[in-house]
């Protein structure tokens, strides 16, 4: 109810009893096919055929491992089935995967041999199991590492990446060959660019694809290609008025704002009101060689863009103080390495920031289900190793404007990078906004919104913002997103651009409220409670519209921080340290309860986890997946579990309900090794006076399992009254407290406003 008080959100603290020992399963092995002579004589064969393809780069650089392609069965595509006892150390090491079933080994001489062997003598269940999980085993080609067109401009600078492998010393050999190959061809030497710890990328100023061919034979190398370039999309903003001295009113001293960092074209430096909200610049660009047109609008709705937009409740109610990074020049485009080296500045320059609104795009591709493009992991990595949230725009798609349903499916309009980065937080955009001859209606996602799924089917977007309407010919009256554009005017604008410093405000908002906590402010605990309120106010969520607008709008800051009596909010931030994290019971209140003893309530979970990633692995890019199970806890039957119990799952996966079937479903389809789950149910007879218990379940690749690293996870926990009257708040911090739950509110700057 509105007029209910606001209460805090209560934080749940972990206790010694939270971790659970969880025996491994016994592994039974079943060959997917018949493991004949036939088969063995053929990928023998196949195993021969990589040794010749390589023999003249082995005898050359007797220290250089080469690279093969294993493509797996479809059926055999689980970690739980990953051929490791023909592919491991003392053979040929995986390094990577290409697509979802295509491994990445290393091979030497010695290595091949004893593959051979493997597959010849292998007699052992888990050994023929595994040969028979092996589809064909392939070369890696000169093909596979150049990707220059013909008719490729010789002047475009090019990116050269070699394979990384996790022993240093069989890196240090690649770099020290590739050196020896530069001499040979008479290249020039090419600048090292620094995208991530697990990859080695250099840029050439120059390089035919003649030239790339040649050097693409050296078994080291991984990929040749163009940089990738990044732009932002100006479209002619439509003047509406000019400013008066009321309309971007300076910060207030005594009212709390949140702090964005904005790597863009820069603000209007003459703009004095708008000016009030920058606190800092960084002009990587010089000043003659700048248009700050697209900067400027972006600015000023962080600062005041419910305002600036007529009070519309579906804009942020929050405004954030400004750091400004002029990243672009006039052309409004920067190559990626270019746009790499100004956030690293940034970064380092301004620690403080822990938001950073990127609305742009690369223009000529879009994302893949394959693998996460080099930009988005670099991105990735930053936030992780800065702990900073970047909030990036799904892109636009001005091919056609496409109306709402999509009639038909469009193949190209997918986000477009840097929208892929799995931590980021990717915004689409909706229609504030229509006219009678607008292409699609209030509500609806932008006709030029870009969709997901994101690179391995993860959710994105995840939140969506107004960033406009249009008709069929881009014309907008009227339809548009208003803010301020460089010279100094009232204009309207469209764009996702547009939608995503909307969703960066309320985050920067965030992060500052929750600086009053000493522990400091995770970035995934903050995705978690920006998605988990837009995912109260959007639900049922339902495709398609999830593919272009995510969970929906967050609410306003309120709404995110702070809970009411009839829809108790808990936060649980857990460092899962092994398999299973388990507690119970867990509080279901008595007063959701019917005359008939049956639960009436409704119950939302949003689990986001800060999985560790590794871009060498492409769809198999996120290391952790973590599983949550919110329902009724019984004792364990299992012998070998003495004293442990059992949840049997009462709130079920939104989208991805899939829990069983072949890898490749489970990952399309059930958000398998997605970093964020969803889970409702409304129950109208639920299990009554039950024991609830919530269980998180961890699960590593299978190169990856490091049981001693602790895995964080946020998980944000709503029940809540259909009727909107119960006391759920009241009932449920009492029965935390009987519980000996050790809890406390969500420590914010603002405390004073709340009523208990």
């Amino acid at each position: 109810m509105a007029d209910e008080p606001l209460l805090p959100i209560k934080v749940v603290l972990r206790s010694d009893g939270d971790d659970q020992s969880k025996p491994p399963s016994p592994r039974e092995y079943k060959p997917f096919v018949d493991v004949t002579d036939e088969l063995r004589d053929r990928l023998v064969d196949e195993v021969s055929r990589v040794r010749t393809a390589f023999a003249p780069s082995f005898k050359r650089f007797p220290g250089v491992p080469a690279v093969a392609k294993v493509a797996l069965r479809e059926e055999a595509l689980a970690k739980s089935h990953r051929p490791t006892s023909l592919f491991n150390r003392d053979t040929c090491p995986v390094i990577g995967s290409d697509h979802l079933g295509t491994l990445r080994v290393s091979v030497t001489p010695s290595g091949l041999d004893s593959l051979s062997r493997a597959i010849r003598t292998g007699t052992r269940d888990e050994s023929l199991t595994h040969i028979s999980a092996i589809g064909s085993i392939q070369p890696w080609t000169v093909e596979d590492t150049v990707r220059l067109d013909e008719d490729e401009d010789p002047d475009t600078p090019v990116r050269c990446e070699l394979f990384f492998r996790p022993e240093g010393e069989a890196n240090i050999a690649v770099r020290e060959a590739f050196a020896a190959m530069l001499e040979e061809l008479e290249l020039d030497t090419p600048e090292a660019i620094r995208y991530t710890p697990r990859t080695q990328v250099f840029r050439f100023e120059t390089l035919g694809r003649a030239e790339a061919m040649r050097l693409g034979n050296y078994v080291g190398i991984q990929r040749i290609e163009p940089f990738a370039e990044y732009r932002v999309v100006r479209t002619a903003a439509r003047v509406i008025d000019s400013m008066s001295p009321d309309t971007l009113p300076p910060p207030e001293t005594d009212k709390l704002t949140g702090l964005v960092g904005i790597i863009d074209t820069g603000t209007d430096p003459n703009n004095a009101q708008l000016q009030a909200w920058v606190v800092d610049r960084l002009d990587m660009v010089d000043p003659s060689e700048q248009d700050n047109t697209h900067g400027s609008f972006v600015a000023a709705l962080i600062a005041h863009g419910r305002s600036l937009n007529g009070g519309r409740t579906g804009f942020p109610d929050v405004s954030s103080r400004i750091v400004d990074v002029v990243a672009f020049d006039r052309s409004g485009r920067v190559s990626e390495d270019e746009l790499l080296l100004t956030i690293d500045e940034a970064l380092q320059r301004f620690p403080n920031v822990k938001v950073w609104n990127l609305s742009l795009n690369r223009e000529d591709e879009c994302c893949s289900d394959d693998c996460f493009s080099s930009f988005a992991a670099a991105l990735d990595h930053r936030a992780q190793q800065h702990g900073v949230l970047f909030v990036v725009a799904a892109g636009n798609y001005t091919k056609t404007f496409r109306p709402w349903p999509p009639a038909p499916k469009l193949d190209d309009d997918r986000i477009s990078p840097p929208g892929d980065a799995a931590h980021a937080l990717t915004v689409g955009s909706v229609a504030h906004l229509a006219t009678e001859t607008s292409v699609v209606r209030a509500g609806e996602p932008s006709p030029f919104s870009r969709r997901g799924p994101g690179a391995a089917y993860l959710l994105k977007p995840e939140l969506s913002q107004p960033g406009g309407n249009c008709e069929a010919d881009g014309r907008y009256v009227q339809t548009g997103v208003v803010s301020i554009d460089d010279s100094g005017n009232i204009a309207e604008d469209i764009g996702v651009s547009y939608a995503t410093p909307l969703v960066s405000t309320l985050a920067g908002y965030t992060f500052e409220e929750l600086a009053a906590d000493p522990g400091g402010t995770p970035p995934h605990l903050v995705k978690a409670l920006l998605m988990h309120s837009a995912f109260m106010r959007s639900h049922p969520l339902e495709r398609p519209l999830v593919d272009y607008a995510g969970c929906g709008s967050p609410g306003t800051a309120d709404e995110v921080l702070r809970c009411r009596q009839s829809s108790a909010t808990m936060v649980f931030q857990i460092a899962l340290r092994s398999r299973v994290f388990l507690r119970h019971p867990f509080p279901m209140p008595a007063c959701l309860l019917t005359k008939s003893g049956k639960l009436s309530a409704e119950v939302f979970m949003t689990l986001v986890h800060n999985t560790p990633i590794d871009e060498n692995f492409g769809p198999e890019y996120c290391r952790s997946h973590v599983t949550a199970a919110l329902g009724i806890a019984t004792p364990s039957t299992s012998k070998n579990r003495p004293g442990a119990w059992n949840v049997e799952r009462q709130v079920h996966p939104v989208l991805g309900g899939l829990d069983e079937g072949f890898e490749k479903d489970l990952v399309e389809h059930g958000y398998k090794w997605s970093p964020i789950k969803l889970y409702y149910r409304k129950f109208s007879r639920g299990p009554g006076n039950a024991r609830w218990g919530l269980r998180l379940q961890r699960f590593d690749r299978q190169e990856y399992g490091n049981p001693q690293r602790e895995q964080h996870v946020a998980v944000v926990i709503s029940v809540r009254d259909p009727k909107g009257v119960a006391p759920v708040y009241n009932e449920i911090v009492t029965s935390m407290n009987a519980l000996g739950w050790s809890t406390h509110d969500l420590r914010l700057q603002s405390r004073p406003r709340l009523q208990n």
